[in-house]
This record gives structure tokens, sequence and C-alpha cells, in this order.
């Protein structure tokens, strides 16, 4: 893993803080890999594996706003917050 996440998960943060801000880390890298894919995929003209792609990005998108709504409901604290 990252050096970031180790460090989230060997921080003395509250164990909500630290699964928050562990998941943030690995979807942030997640979504960069699949921004890049997407720019390859465009300059490839592969419009199959861009829409794949497209799609990936999307739901990465959606689980972050996921995240953030129970990280809400959990805490009372918006994400930006953490």
């Amino acid at each position: 893993m990252e050096p970031e996440f180790e460090q989230i998960l060997s921080s003395s943060l509250p164990d909500t803080e630290k699964l928050a801000r562990a998941f943030l880390s690995i979807l942030h890298q997640r979504h960069t890999q699949s921004q890049n894919e997407i720019e390859l995929q465009k300059a490839l003209g592969d419009d199959q594996a861009l829409l794949k792609e497209q799609i990936k990005s999307e739901t990465l998108k959606y689980s972050g706003e996921i995240l953030a709504f129970c990280y809400y409901r959990v805490t009372g604290r918006k994400m930006k917050d953490v």
C-alpha cells in the first residue's frame, strides 16, 4: 500500500477518521488512475474501453458521495472537515 495509507492507519486518529481518510486515499488514487486511462483511451480512439473507464470513474465518484453521506450521518460533520 501507499505510504500515505499506512500513515493514516498508524495515526492516533479515532477509527472513524482513519476509515474515512483511508477510503478517500484509495479512492483518490484509483480516480487518478482512471482519469489517466480515460485520456489514454481517447488518444487511442478506443471508444469501448473509453466508455468502460468513464463508467468506472463515475462509479468511483459516486462511492465518494456515499461515503460523504454516511460520514455526515455518523459524525455530523462534512467530509471536507476530515
